[in-house]
């Protein structure tokens, strides 16, 4: 695939393999796997909130689980709890007209939660005392 330059994905390079025999069905993979996913019927009841590091540039996004918009977003040079806490409001600010958001779902980053330099906040943290 190197030499060539080209991009064959494993699923293609399986079927390949079982039509001329090399290789035989693996009846544990053949189950359907069960898949956990917290999608929601009503929109705004789950928001998703993550940074993401692209080129240098701290990003964070507050995602509605149902509807896949996002309401707010920033670009800041340090991802931070101030910085979440401001998006956070403007995106409140944005939905509040059709529905208060009922749910947050993050990571366990320190951004959001009381570990690392914010010990200090107790065990809630400035993020959960500002929710």
């Amino acid at each position: 695939m190197k030499h060539y330059k080209r991009n064959i994905s494993h699923n293609k390079i399986h079927q390949h393999l079982l039509v001329v025999g090399l290789v035989r069905h693996n009846q544990k993979k053949q189950k359907k796997r069960k898949r956990c996913r917290y999608e929601r019927k009503h929109s705004l009841s789950l928001v998703h909130a993550d940074w993401l590091d692209c080129d240098g540039t701290q990003v964070i996004a507050y995602e509605d689980d149902t509807s896949r918009k996002i309401p707010s977003a920033g670009e800041f040079d340090s991802a931070n709890i101030e910085n979440g806490v401001r998006i956070l409001d403007k995106a409140v600010k944005e939905v509040e007209f059709y529905v208060p958001i009922r749910a947050l779902l993050s990571d366990n980053g320190s951004e959001f939660s009381s570990h690392g330099k914010h010990k200090k906040e107790g065990p809630t943290g400035i993020f959960r005392k500002h929710l």
